[in-house]
């Protein structure tokens, strides 16, 4: 009987020393793994933090067009094949992909720390034309009594220019084609006057003709009525906007119902900063004799006499910050004019 006691308290004192060893290795496993977990989380966020780096890097190269690590590409860091030479943040590292459409650079950075890693991705758009400096390089102008088609003096060539054409017309009478330098023309905005006794178009073209070159302007001189024309070459434009017309009826005004007045006006807004103003301007019989403070008048040409004479004068403001303001020219004398701008960004 005794025995058997003896027998079943041992049993339960093995029994008791199994569930406690069980405990323990619960509780050393159950450590382990959340000490497993922390180390993890660590290394995640070392791992975020070196990508964010590695982005950081790349658009720098990008933005300064600079290959500043040595991979023999913008854009990417340590991009090689050598993970050895890879930058370090901290105990993590990473490296920078780089793909490069357009003025599009896609950007991936890779960061790792022990077993974890990470990734971002960014679209970095950097405009291509010239410096980032709108610049005129230089203005012709051409005008003739009657007759189509004018054609131009020869004006400069170059890469990535940007040509702005205003012309004039009496009696608003249509341009039907614009060609030279082997460019693509195109027709931005035609502005009647608000009696339509006259006429202003703006053509532009963008591009990189090998040599200086005329242009030719066919219209239809339906009157033997006189046509003034004002080209100007541009660099560092990368876009237009801000396109817009005006006469004695307002904003984009009917060619009919108007009354002659002064001052000319036009309000031109734009929203790049170290943009410029381009404003074309068609005041008929009497020419402007003052302006808005800050304009530069670029030149002015003529053509007819009396009362179909034909007045076009250009101007342009630069706007650093961007802005919106109203021009004004005043002749001095009531007319039907009208005006055309056109805001040209770095």
């Amino acid at each position: 009987m005794h025995g058997r006691m003896r027998g079943a308290a041992a049993v339960a004192v093995i029994l008791v020393l199994i569930i406690i060893d069980l405990i323990i290795v619960g509780v050393v496993l159950s450590g382990s793994r959340g000490h497993d977990l922390t180390s993890r989380r660590v290394e995640t966020v070392q791992a975020y933090y070196a990508a964010e780096a590695g982005m950081f890097m790349a658009m720098r190269e990008v933005l300064v067009n600079t290959d500043e690590d040595g991979d023999c590409t913008i854009g990417s860091i340590s991009h090689d094949g050598d993970s050895g030479n890879d930058p370090g943040f901290g105990p993590a590292s990473f490296l920078a992909a780089a793909s490069t459409t357009g003025t599009e650079t896609t950007i991936t950075s890779y960061g790792r720390a022990g077993s974890a890693q990470r990734h971002m991705t960014a679209v970095v758009n950097v405009p291509s034309a010239g410096s980032g400096t709108v610049t005129l390089e230089e203005t012709v102008t051409a005008s003739q009594g009657s007759g189509s088609p004018l054609v131009t003096p020869a004006i400069g060539a170059g890469t990535d220019q940007t040509y702005v054409l205003f012309i004039a017309t009496r009696s608003n009478d249509d341009v039907t084609s614009v060609s030279g330098g082997g460019l693509t023309w195109a027709e931005s905005i035609e502005q009647c006057a608000g009696r339509d006794q006259q006429g202003i178009r703006l053509w532009t073209a963008q591009g990189s003709p090998g040599s200086s070159f005329t242009v030719t302007i066919n219209w239809t001189d339906t009157s033997s009525n006189p046509i003034v024309a004002i080209l100007s070459r541009y660099s560092g434009v990368a876009s237009f906007e801000g396109i817009t017309g005006e006469n004695t009826n307002g904003v984009l005004g009917g060619c009919s119902g108007g009354t002659d007045n002064d001052p000319t006006q036009i309000t031109v807004t734009s929203t790049v900063d170290g943009s410029v103003h381009a404003i074309g301007v068609n005041s008929r019989n009497d020419p402007i004799t003052s302006y808005t403070a800050g304009y530069t008048e670029i030149v002015t040409d003529q053509a007819g006499s009396s009362g179909d004479l034909t007045i076009l004068t250009s101007y342009e403001k630069g706007f650093d910050p961007a802005g919106s303001e109203q021009f004004q020219g005043t002749t001095g004398d009531t007319n039907d004019w009208c005006t055309v701008g056109i805001v040209l960004n770095p």
